[in-house]
């Protein structure tokens, strides 16, 4: 996909527990990949997502903080996926 700062190389997602802590996950992915799947949560815990694209030209701007809490067995009370939508 080609956009204003050339094409996309790919997506890197960042996965922080809700309280300010370490960031938790930092994931590349390559461009054709729609979902990401986090794995061994800690349960009951709220966590923040944030998703950018990369470039040849270098990164994006990250996108606004997403926040989910896990269930009682680890994963996303309303969705098992963070889902990468392309546009």
């Amino acid at each position: 996909m080609i956009h204003q700062n050339g094409v996309i190389l790919g997506y890197r997602l960042l996965l922080q527990q809700e309280d300010g802590g370490p960031v938790v996950w930092n994931v590349t992915v390559g461009p054709d990949v729609h979902s990401y799947m986090f794995t061994n949560l800690e349960i009951f815990q709220t966590y923040s997502t944030q998703i950018l694209a990369f470039t040849i030209k270098g990164e994006g701007p990250l996108s606004a903080k997403v926040y989910q809490k896990t269930d009682g067995s680890g994963k996303w009370k309303n969705q098992y996926t963070y889902r990468i939508f392309l546009l």
